[in-house]
């Protein structure tokens, strides 16, 4: 158990680096891990047929590394190709190909057409009969 004071993290301080309050833990480190753990969930959500809590975890996840890394990060990629796969699981293939589309176009343009992630995300969308 933590016995230091409310606010008052491991490194001592309330605040990151240079004393600028780092609520979200981005500069320390934790948000990324954080994020990594809550897609993961989603993934196994997925897994156990809990689509609609997938669909949920996924999307906040998407949303929070969006917000907090980029559109482009990598691991925004990877989390939105994950939700797509779910949002089609859930029946809604138009959506799926549409979000599919959007990321393959991206994955083209930052890693080019030959990288493995940009072929997994180009043959996801060929099996949605949208190549």
């Amino acid at each position: 158990m933590d016995d230091r004071p409310a606010g008052q993290g491991r490194g001592g301080g309330r605040g990151a680096p240079g004393g600028a309050a780092d609520p979200a833990g981005v500069v320390r480190g934790r948000a990324p891990r954080h994020l990594a753990t809550r897609e993961r969930l989603g993934w196994v959500l997925g897994l156990q047929g809990r689509l609609v809590e997938a669909e949920e975890e996924l999307a906040a996840v998407v949303a929070e590394r969006t917000r907090l890394l980029g559109p482009d990060y990598s691991g925004t990629l990877s989390s939105s190709v994950l939700l797509a796969r779910v949002v089609a699981q859930r029946g809604r293939q138009e959506e799926a190909a549409a979000l599919l589309a959007d990321l393959h176009r991206r994955q083209s343009r930052l890693f080019g057409p030959d990288h493995p992630q940009t072929r997994e995300t180009g043959h996801l969308l060929d099996g949605l009969g949208n190549g």
